[in-house]
């Protein structure tokens, strides 16, 4: 057993390194730097843009009949997903910028995830 760690010391120090748990002490330090400063900016044209058509600027939410609506007016070339979701985010928690910029936050980090496992199978398998 000892012959064999002896011979491939490299593998070892490669495998140690290449584990997927270094990543939460990075995103743990990530979301540390970040989360302070969430509230920091007003929401941007795209934001307002997404709230509006979610219903989180009128007295109250949207159904999904309504969004639909609102994006044939508004947008119609804009799938309606993701409003769907931010309105029923916006119900479940509280209409304010920082809890749908988490939301935004949680949507890319699961789309980042999802881009680098199918990368890892299929573009470059180890």
């Amino acid at each position: 057993m000892n012959v064999l760690l002896a011979a491939q010391p490299n593998k070892i120090k490669r495998d140690s390194l290449s584990h997927w748990g270094w990543a939460i002490p990075i995103l743990l330090l990530t979301a540390a730097l970040s989360i302070p400063q969430i509230q920091l900016y007003p929401p941007s044209t795209d934001e307002f843009f997404s709230m509006y058509t979610a219903g989180w600027l009128h007295n109250g939410p949207y159904s999904p009949a309504d969004i639909l609506d609102a994006i044939k007016v508004v947008a119609p070339d804009h799938p309606p997903g993701y409003f769907i979701l931010l309105s029923i985010w916006g119900s479940l928690s509280a209409y304010e910028i920082a809890l749908g910029r988490v939301l935004t936050i949680f949507t890319a980090l699961l789309a980042l995830a999802m881009t680098y496992r199918l990368g890892r199978d299929f573009i470059a398998p180890v």
